[in-house]
């Protein structure tokens, strides 16, 4: 039902944060340069985590992003995390992947947009890493 499928999404949320937590306990982790990527539902999710947790990302991936699922508005305040969207463009879900475009320049949301020729829903994946590690790169949070 609708209420396990929040709590569902809770306890993402908060594995997420606690393997961050760790992660950044654990070894020399460069503040300005903490990354985020998720694919489709976790697409989603990471540009959910990204809004709600703004001030830790440099940037956040969403790849096939689960885009119906993702609810976004004026009052998104990842305006200042760096957002790459990629899909496949032999992906099925390709069209509410740039309804989110859309949605996002709309809202004057700066990101990143690419569509990438003969991938399909989970192809994105492995063929997207290259673009992705090209974007992180380029993205430190000046703060």
């Amino acid at each position: 039902g609708g209420a396990d499928q929040s709590k569902s999404s809770e306890y993402s949320e908060q594995d997420v944060m606690n393997v961050l937590a760790m992660i950044r306990k654990e070894f020399n982790i460069d503040d300005h340069r903490i990354y985020l990527m998720g694919h489709s539902q976790g697409g989603a999710g990471a540009l959910h985590i990204a809004d709600k947790y703004s001030s830790i990302w440099a940037a956040v991936a969403g790849l096939a992003p689960g885009a119906p699922g993702f609810q976004l508005d004026a009052s998104a305040k990842f305006k200042d995390v760096s957002v790459l969207i990629m899909v496949g463009a032999n992906d099925n879900l390709i069209g509410s992947v740039q309804r989110l475009d859309e949605t996002m320049k709309s809202l004057n949301i700066p990101h990143e947009y690419k569509e990438v020729p003969g991938k399909d829903h989970g192809g994105i994946i492995m063929g997207g890493m290259t673009n992705v590690f090209t974007f992180f790169g380029q993205h430190a949070r000046p703060w």
